[in-house]
């Protein structure tokens, strides 16, 4: 019995899946904005029964440009990770997952695009090496590394376009399959 669940955690602990809602993942989660270098986007999350739900309005007053969800800052080796899937909605401004390499925000971090769905649920899988570098919201033009998916700090999600107006994400999960 106990090499059994041996075998299950050694399992959980390589695929790094991340299900959302009340009494499962993201209550830990937060909501930063670009208000912490003078911006006046806003942004709100919480937690529904099956999943995360995250919305707000991006303004491009006072140098601002965008609102994030993020998982506290947690060494996450991912480095066995060749697909990601996650089963999403959204509206308005589309959004990115992210990952981040260090905690410092100025720092090089990695983006994969979500699509809008029109607020219909979709299920997608990627590539790791969809996700690409950026650095300050600049694209830097190469995929994340195998030694850069070892590193990683934290997973969130961010909108992923510079324009003024309102969003919507919803996340029922989301899974880094080897």
């Amino acid at each position: 019995m106990s090499l059994l669940i041996c075998m299950i955690m050694m399992i959980s602990n390589t695929t790094n899946k991340y299900d959302f809602g009340r009494n499962q993942t993201g209550s830990d989660w937060m909501v930063i904005v670009d208000g912490v270098m003078g911006g006046l986007s806003t942004g709100d999350a919480y937690l529904k029964d099956e999943s995360i739900y995250f919305e707000g309005v991006v303004s491009l007053e006072n140098n601002g440009g965008f609102s994030s969800l993020r998982a506290p800052f947690v060494s996450t080796d991912l480095s066995e990770t060749k697909t990601i899937e996650i089963r999403y909605r959204s509206t308005g401004i589309s959004c990115a997952l992210s990952l981040d390499l260090s905690n410092r925000w100025w720092e090089t971090n990695f983006k994969l695009a979500l699509s809008n769905t029109n607020d219909e649920w979709k299920t997608e899988r990627f590539s790791i090496e969809e996700l690409k570098a950026y650095k300050m919201g600049k694209p830097k033009g190469y995929s994340i590394s195998k030694e850069d998916l070892a590193e990683v700090m934290r997973i969130g999600f961010i909108t992923n376009e510079k324009r003024a107006g309102a969003f919507s994400l919803e996340v029922d999960y989301l899974h880094f399959l080897p």
